[in-house]
């Protein structure tokens, strides 16, 4: 059976479903034994009595912390791997120093974007350079591939069974926050906006903000209308988006942002019929234009009262098709039969 390692800072096995695991679940249907390593593997596989010196004597800042880690785990993952796909992330570090027959990129964030060390963007080259292929999820990051014959545009495949219209009942910590209610799935990290937020809580006082998601520094003294929930499995997200109104991206501006032409989060809300409204960013709105956009806070209160008025239509959903599992997942097996079997030669 052929072996593919998968290198991606997250758990395999948890709550967040990122791209690149998506793509390892098809290559496990394809017949693939899959192995997958995240950064807390990493940083621990080594000895109990020794793993714990890394944090703290070393500093991830400092490149001898990974070369360290690296060393000290080598002989744990030291195969000749038939495929090692690794996404923007620390692990392109053990990417670059991990033997395979096959390299592939997920190429799905702007890696500088999250404020790595330096020396991180000159890995991600490196890894660019030895990748047969590199699957990005945004055509705005095109420019970082030179070899465009290996460039492959796949944004995050959509499974429109994980969001059905019939029979979905209401979660049980949703059914005493009151309606309408605008929703927000997704990571609640530096990137999220809760001045938005905020404004528009305080300004439309009828209205139930539900975040759901890993957080980390919450402002003090939230509105009573905004609700935190917290992480809930992706499989189950399609019950909170049923039973919401609006889907809400409030996000601040930065790189990161406007590197994204394809966010998933749009085609998730668009799954179940929601309007949406967003920060408005150039790339972001050409492709999707039935998005309602706000670049002043100003705009958000009207906005909400606009598509409120609108209220969900799952004509919506037909735009999601075009990035359904079955489409993105038949080119990957394409790009993976050219490659495993010898027709792409770099």
């Amino acid at each position: 059976m052929k072996k593919a390692l998968i290198l991606a800072p997250n758990r395999w096995d948890g709550t967040l479903e990122v791209g690149i695991f998506k793509f390892a679940k098809f290559l496990k249907n394809l017949g693939f034994e899959i192995r997958s390593i995240n950064l807390e593997g990493f940083r621990y596989l080594p000895s109990k009595t020794f793993g714990w010196i890394f944090p703290k004597n070393l500093g991830k800042q400092y490149k001898i912390f990974w070369n360290l880690t690296h060393y000290l785990n080598s002989f744990k993952v030291w195969e000749n791997w038939d495929i090692l796909m690794c996404d923007a992330s620390h692990m392109l570090f053990f990417a670059n120093r991990i033997k395979a027959r096959t390299k592939i990129y997920r190429l799905n964030d702007y890696l500088e974007g999250f404020g790595l060390p330096s020396f991180f963007v000159d890995e991600e080259k490196r890894f660019i350079e030895l990748s047969h292929a590199v699957i990005s999820a945004h055509s705005t990051l095109s420019y970082k591939v030179p070899d465009k014959e290996k460039f492959f545009l796949l944004p995050n495949p959509i499974d429109l069974e994980l969001f059905p219209l019939e029979g979905v009942e209401e979660p049980p910590d949703l059914k005493n926050i009151p309606k309408p209610r605008i929703i927000y799935v997704g990571a609640v990290y530096q990137w999220f906006d809760w001045e938005a937020v905020i404004y528009c809580a305080k300004e439309l006082k009828n209205l139930s903000f539900v975040i759901i998601g890993p957080y980390t520094n919450i402002p003090k003294d939230i509105p009573k209308n905004v609700f935190i929930l917290g992480k809930r499995p992706h499989t189950r997200i399609y019950e909170y988006l049923y039973h919401c109104d609006i889907g809400f991206i409030p996000f601040k501006l930065s790189p990161l942002i406007t590197h994204m032409d394809y966010p998933n989060k749009v085609l998730e809300y668009f799954a179940m019929g929601l309007p949406v409204v967003s920060i408005h960013w150039e790339s972001f709105s050409k492709n999707f234009p039935e998005v309602m956009f706000y670049k002043e806070y100003k705009e958000i209160p009207q906005l909400l009262k606009e598509a409120l008025k609108r209220g969900k239509d799952y004509a919506l959903r037909e735009k999601v098709l075009e990035f359904s599992s079955d489409k993105i997942f038949s080119k990957f097996k394409e790009i993976i039969l050219e490659l495993t079997h010898g027709k792409i030669t770099r």
